[in-house]
């Protein structure tokens, strides 16, 4: 059992006040001056026969510390996870740029990191318990909803061979606080998070990481943009090596055909340091572009 809201136990420090209260307070005595000894004599039966009535305080007490416990507990939002129940499970799949490599090493298949993260979030959905439901997000520059609380296994493996990799960087800050957002206010109770990053393991809080990155090849582009006027491509980009110095190569597509005559671009990167990268491109030759 896990708690949304564990802030709202702090209403319990209200208990030990109540109990304080109970024991210094003012005991008064009611007395009555009856009128007959026959209302007299009814007054003395009456409270042997409701023996209550001498602990009445003390359950008007004890009813007032349950009530503020009900209340703390209710206002916490207890997530309940039963042994051998259905999951709510939400999938965070990265679709940036640098998930179009395709490692070297232990890759037989010769699959990329993005069907790498496809193949194991397939894998995941299919080992889960019958009933659960699949919540699967896209994250590119911002995160996307491709599908929400699917029960059909089939139709949320459709949803996902939908999904493609891009050209564009990734916004992992706001993806983990989405997956976040999901496990305490959306009752997801697994959440995974398929991507070739480095994250530490601080921010990972309630998500299980698929790491799709390898060891022999490890690079990430975390941010990308450009503008286009007069016939000039301006393309900034940061990237990021996560395993050693190297200098990546890289060419820019445009119309489908790569700029320069087909060369390709270089940039010499620091492990482990996100590197600038500016580039102005003369593409007036290519015509109307779609870049």
């Amino acid at each position: 059992m896990s708690f949304a809201n564990p802030w709202a136990f702090l209403a319990l420090l209200a208990i030990p006040l109540l109990i304080i209260i109970y024991i210094i307070k003012n005991k008064y005595r009611e007395d009555t001056d009856p009128s007959t000894y026959l209302w007299e004599l009814s007054r003395k039966f009456l409270k042997r026969k409701n023996p209550i009535s001498r602990i009445e305080h003390l359950i008007n007490l004890i009813v007032q510390i349950v009530c503020i416990f009900c209340m703390s507990f209710a206002l916490a939002s207890p997530t309940f996870t039963l042994k051998g129940k259905a999951d709510n499970i939400v999938f965070v799949l990265d679709t940036s740029a640098s998930m179009n490599l395709i490692p070297q090493e232990d890759n037989e298949k010769g699959l990329s990191r993005f069907e790498q993260g496809v193949e194991e979030i397939r894998k995941i959905a299919s080992d889960a318990k019958r009933g659960s439901l699949f919540t699967l997000v896209s994250l590119s520059d911002t995160p996307e909803f491709v599908c929400t609380k699917v029960s059909s296994l089939d139709q949320f493996n459709l949803y996902l061979d939908s999904v493609k990799a891009s050209s564009a960087a990734s916004d992992l800050s706001s993806a983990i606080a989405l997956a976040q957002k999901m496990y305490t206010e959306e009752g997801a109770n697994l959440c995974y998070l398929a991507t070739d990053q480095k994250i530490e393991e601080n921010r990972l809080e309630n998500i299980s990481l698929i790491d799709v990155s390898s060891s022999d090849i490890n690079y990430a582009i975390p941010s990308l943009s450009y503008t286009y006027g007069g016939g000039k491509l301006s393309f900034n980009a940061q990237f990021i090596s996560y395993e050693s110095d190297q200098q990546i190569r890289f060419y820019i597509y445009v119309n489908e055909k790569p700029v320069s005559g087909g060369g390709y671009f270089t940039c010499d990167l620091k492990k482990g340091e996100a590197t600038p990268y500016e580039k102005e491109l003369d593409i007036s030759e290519m015509g109307d572009v779609d870049i």
